[in-house]
């Protein structure tokens, strides 16, 4: 009978499998590449007492009277009494549409429930851009591509 020591071909293998492995395991991937958009939103008028705070939306289509059909996604809110802010916002590589639309109740609470928000007869969103001229005020078009952020220095907030 054949008996193997450690030096083996057999135990080698096994020793290098295992350190390849932990190696291998041990090694942080990080955090890949993202693409968006981020800037700064800032308040140009005095807030008015309807609206709690101000979100950058993402949208498809520059249609106020139908937000729910057309948000892609929103920035943090800018609460109530705070002027000025930064954003960010991850977002697929393609084109957009960014607008100011007004909060008219607790950011808290529409961030925590907005699929019900949006499924409801009646937003708490005012939009604060008008998409029925050509072309449409108020709005930033962005086109964002693979990997990469899209700047805008800063987006002045009017209230109607």
């Amino acid at each position: 009978m054949l008996r193997q020591g450690p030096h083996s071909s057999g135990g080698i293998g096994v020793w290098l499998l295992t350190v390849g492995l932990f190696i291998g395991c041990n090694q942080d991937p990080g955090l890949g590449p993202v693409s968006g958009v981020e800037g700064i939103l800032s308040i140009a008028d005095a807030w008015p007492d309807t609206v709690t705070a101000v979100v950058l939306a993402v949208l498809t289509e520059p249609d106020p009277d139908h937000l729910a059909d057309v948000l892609i996604a929103y920035s943090e809110p800018l609460v109530q009494g705070i002027m000025s802010q930064d954003f960010f916002i991850q977002l697929p590589p393609g084109a957009y549409l960014l607008a100011p639309v007004g909060v008219t109740i607790d950011p808290g609470f529409l961030i925590a429930n907005l699929d019900s928000i949006l499924a409801a007869p009646h937003l708490p969103l005012v939009p604060l851009f008008d998409g029925t001229v050509y072309p449409p005020q108020g709005i930033v078009s962005i086109a964002i591509a693979q990997e990469s952020v899209a700047a805008i220095d800063t987006l002045f907030i009017h209230f109607p």
